[in-house]
């Protein structure tokens, strides 16, 4: 299949307004990465897409930002995966004292597979007005009741990377940013990958989703500042969402992850962390990292030893080693609705990924 059709398929997507824009990026462990583009940041209007504007990646912010320090941490012997979270936030065990046997046994790595027993998400940002002071909002979610014993059922949860942000924290003497830029985006030459991107810099952030009527800046869309509203709750800095960032930057991350990890992991630890985790049966969870189930976000030839994640903002990040391929999809599906998705993104999406191998 030659590698025009992948050009049409972000076209004839922008044009069935399936997303207002995308931009595509495939690539291997040494060549040069193949990119493509279409649409403006919103239908119709607005500045055409640019390779260096940043995207809002939403959960791609678990494997990227939080599943990253986590691997740095392990590496330097400072995060144990078999640790009980507690051992680095006391105040988890001790905030609910009837749930105590559950809350003092959740291991971290209990927590980056998803089977550790949290509710798949709690609305902080609905229930609790806006909190400026960071120990207060960290107390209210150490507090959040958990819903099933440690390791007895696989539930996808954003509780679980919020906490382990802030046990990276607590370990680091870092927040995750601070933590995320240290460890990982300054090594690996990340220039743009940022959490609460400066104001300078928030016109080269494609918009997400129309800001809700109850709110301020009604008519607008949320631009540079985070789409999800737990992540927005939490000063924008949060384990689950809150990183933004250009494709380039996530080419170098991919291209490290092809390498073994090389320059800033073991290979023993790439390992550890993006083979399934098996703590649950048929869970297809990885630590932090998903592995293709079916049907799979990555397409339709991808490896069973893949790696990858999404995000709810409509982004799509599939690693390949034994295909020597790593496969990046950026679009603001959420905008101008985030049930817009539901009109075509979810089967596009698939098609792209399957057209990536193809034109290999």
């Amino acid at each position: 299949m030659p590698a025009s059709h992948l050009q049409r398929l972000l076209d004839d997507a922008v044009a069935s307004r399936i997303v207002p824009c995308a931009i595509l990026s495939v690539l291997s462990r040494g060549g040069a990465s193949r990119r493509y583009r279409a649409g403006r940041h919103r239908y119709d209007q607005g500045p055409a897409l640019q390779e260096q504007d940043l995207f809002d990646l939403a959960s791609l912010t678990k494997v990227v930002a939080t599943t990253a320090v986590a691997m740095r941490l392990v590496e330097d012997g400072r995060l144990d995966l078999e640790a009980p979270l507690a051992r680095y936030l006391p105040e988890f065990a001790a905030a609910m004292p009837e749930q105590r046997a559950w809350r003092a046994t959740l291991t971290i790595r209990q927590l980056l597979a998803h089977c550790g027993g949290l509710p798949a998400g709690y609305p902080f940002h609905s229930r609790h007005a806006p909190i400026s002071a960071p120990a207060a909002r960290r107390a209210l979610l150490l507090a959040v009741p958990m819903v099933a014993a440690p390791g007895s059922v696989a539930l996808y949860s954003d509780l679980g990377p919020m906490l382990l942000a802030e046990a990276l924290s607590a370990i680091s003497g870092k927040d995750l940013s601070t933590a995320a830029h240290d460890m990982i985006f300054a090594p690996l030459g990340m220039t743009s990958a940022c959490f609460n991107p400066p104001a300078d810099r928030r016109s080269h952030c494609v918009p997400t989703e129309l800001i809700a009527l109850a709110d301020t800046a009604a008519g607008d869309a949320w631009q540079g500042v985070v789409h999800d509203e737990n992540a927005r709750w939490y000063g924008g800095v949060a384990g689950h969402a809150g990183l933004f960032a250009a494709v380039a930057d996530l080419e170098r991350f991919a291209r490290m992850m092809l390498n073994d990890g090389t320059s800033l992991y073991q290979p023993a630890t790439v390992r550890t962390f993006t083979q399934p985790a098996l703590l649950i049966p048929d869970s297809t969870r990885c630590l932090g990292w998903d592995s293709p189930g079916s049907p799979c976000s990555g397409g339709t030839h991808v490896s069973s030893q893949a790696f990858g994640h999404t995000g709810f903002t409509g982004t799509s990040f599939w690693i390949d080693p034994p295909q020597d391929l790593a496969v990046i999809l950026l679009t603001n599906a959420v905008h101008p609705h985030r049930h817009c998705k539901d009109l075509g993104y979810f089967t596009w999406r698939n098609r792209v990924h399957s057209a990536a191998y193809e034109t290999t």
